[in-house]
């Protein structure tokens, strides 16, 4: 996680000293400082406490996209008794899930239902599909779009691109300058590549820490030595 209470506030891991002792401000659980040269993050002191559902082990490729944004919109509190913890709210009170692991679909669906409402904006998602696009990915040019073969595909993923509330990006190269924005139309799965730059345009300008579109590419390109 990228934050925690340090002497009584919210601090960022980066601005920590490594080895700093906190407390998780979701779980009340004891955390440390882990300060590197390229990551900064607080870990779990001892066995990790039980986190809802779905919320998974932060990697470089969560870091990086969180490094994005301004501490206040980054990993987000939300519901009268902390239910969720958004990674992060862009421009217009959007809320951006940063998911790497697979999730059971009915975890998938109350996320959605309980964000919806708070933001009255789209949930966007961010899945990580490096690992398995150009194995299971075959598109053809279809007018303005692509349209996708998608085999064997993710059950979890395919209903974010199927939900009208809303929007499914995936990362399918975490060192280039695009992801692919996935919906379904009719049964039909429907794609376009979206330059990451103009993602960071439309929804982080506005709580972005970049000043240009090298700054962000940089940040996103981030690797663990």
């Amino acid at each position: 996680m990228q934050f925690a209470r340090n002497n009584g506030k919210r601090l960022r891991a980066k601005n920590a000293k490594s080895g700093d002792i906190g407390e998780c401000l979701w779980t009340g659980h004891p955390v440390k400082a882990k300060v590197g040269e390229l990551r900064q993050y607080w870990s779990y002191i001892g066995e990790k406490p039980n986190l809802p559902e779905g919320y998974e082990n932060e990697t470089i490729w969560h870091y990086n996209w969180k490094s994005l944004v301004k501490d206040d919109y980054c990993e987000v509190l939300f519901g009268e008794n902390n239910e969720h913890r958004a990674d992060i709210v862009g421009n217009k009170n959007t809320i951006i899930e940063v998911q790497l692991s697979p999730i059971d679909i009915r975890i998938v669906r109350e996320r959605i239902e309980f964000y919806k409402p708070i933001s009255k904006e789209r949930v966007i998602w961010i899945v990580d599909a490096t690992t398995y696009f150009k194995n299971t990915f075959d598109i053809e040019k279809s007018g303005q779009f692509y349209k996708a073969k998608w085999k064997n595909k993710r059950q979890w993923t395919y209903l974010i691109a199927q939900n009208p509330d809303c929007h499914l990006f995936l990362d399918i190269n975490h060192k280039k300058n695009y992801l692919l924005k996935t919906w379904v139309n009719k049964g039909d799965i429907f794609c376009k590549f979206y330059e990451k730059t103009k993602f960071y345009s439309e929804y982080l300008s506005d709580v972005g820490t970049c000043d240009s579109e090298e700054h962000i590419i940089e940040k996103l390109t981030k690797e663990e030595k």
